[in-house]
């Protein structure tokens, strides 16, 4: 039931997202998955409009991650925390920490390189490194699930190096209450 109450959020977010997109006529590349759009800044995850429709008195009104969170990049054929996604992920934390209770699940994507078992084994050590490295920063981890999309759901579709490494990350996926 918990899946796929989750499943019907992520797909109404995500249409909403795909929607927005399309009509700001914004030349960065914005994924069906609500992938991180790429600002000056790096990447960062995208607000998708609230879906439109009757709201449901009994359950908090839900919104999308804020687009505070970073994704966390990896080195090739890696699930190791890297310098620069240390710092990342303490201000993520930091995020978690006053949001207590909030459900959130980090996807572990790959690039297009090796098998479809291999990466979906490698996006779930990567997800779960994040999980860890989190978790060691005072966050709950009853309210972090971790899954895994290994090459299935890339940000970039290139064939270079610079787009594989793009496809090596970890990635927020999740809600917060609203008022």
């Amino acid at each position: 039931m918990i899946h796929t109450r989750q499943l019907f959020y992520a797909v109404v977010v995500l249409s909403a997202a795909t929607l927005v997109s399309a009509c700001a006529h914004n030349t960065a590349a914005v994924k069906a998955d609500a992938s991180p759009v790429r600002t000056a800044n790096g990447p960062t995850a995208p607000l998708p409009a609230a879906a439109s429709g009757p709201a449901d008195a009994s359950r908090p009104e839900k919104v999308a991650v804020p687009a505070s969170f970073q994704d966390i990049f990896f080195d090739f054929e890696k699930a190791q925390i890297r310098e620069d996604a240390k710092r990342a992920l303490q201000e993520d934390a930091k995020i978690l920490l006053t949001q207590r209770g909030t459900p959130i699940t980090i996807g572990g994507y790959c690039d297009e390189r090796g098998t479809d078992e291999y990466n979906l084994v490698l996006g779930n050590r990567r997800a779960e490194a994040v999980k860890h490295y989190l978790v060691a920063l005072g966050v709950d981890p009853a309210h972090l699930k971790t899954v895994s999309y290994g090459k299935e759901k890339p940000f970039c579709t290139e064939h270079t190096e610079a787009c594989y490494q793009e496809n090596r990350r970890g990635h927020f996926i999740g809600s917060i209450a609203g008022p």
